[in-house]
């Protein structure tokens, strides 16, 4: 039963992406060993709420998002493949009449178009996948969309690219037998 078990718990442990450490421990923890040993940047989110987050460069941007104080992590990537978030946790998809599950919408603005003084907007909404390991292959082979991010992105002073981000947190509707009257 204890496989099992660890199919489906969100306490399962997940592991440091960083070669050479074996640390090995759930989503609170790790997000305090990234933050302190590794010194990720972690931002915390409210789901519902519009982020807008600055990446570095498209190679090598990554940052951990801590929701519900920190009992559940996602990560956003952004790379030369596009931008994509992910839930970071071993656990396989939750089941059961209060099951949740998460969608994230993830946008940039384009150039204003100085002929009609638009501005366009490429958008992701997709319900979001989840890996056990907060690295960028990882994220990329998890299941999920990810953005890919024109060229004509404007990069802000000092480079990079500004997103605008939103994780929404779904709660599986029990059924149960309507009342006959």
């Amino acid at each position: 039963m204890v496989s099992d078990h660890r199919l489906v718990c969100p306490h399962a442990p997940c592991r440091c992406p960083e070669p050479g450490c074996g640390f090995l421990g759930p989503p609170p923890a790790l997000r305090g060993h990234l933050a302190e040993c590794h010194q990720w940047q972690v931002t915390d989110i409210a789901y519902g709420s519009v982020l807008e987050v600055q990446m570095q460069a498209l190679e090598q941007g990554r940052r951990l998002l801590a929701a519900e104080d920190g009992e559940r992590l996602f990560l956003l990537v952004a790379s030369e493949r596009g931008v994509k978030v992910v839930r970071v946790s071993a656990a396989a998809e939750e089941e059961g009449p209060a099951a949740s599950w998460y969608r994230c919408k993830v946008w940039v603005h384009a150039p204003v178009d100085t002929d009609t003084g638009h501005m366009d907007v490429v958008m992701l909404d997709a319900k979001v996948g989840s890996c056990a390991v907060p690295s960028e292959e990882a994220a990329m082979g998890a299941g999920g969309r990810c953005l890919p991010v024109p060229s004509v992105v404007p990069a802000p002073e000092g480079g990079g690219i500004v997103l605008r981000l939103r994780i929404d947190k779904e709660v599986k509707a029990s059924r149960s037998p309507r009342p006959r009257g």
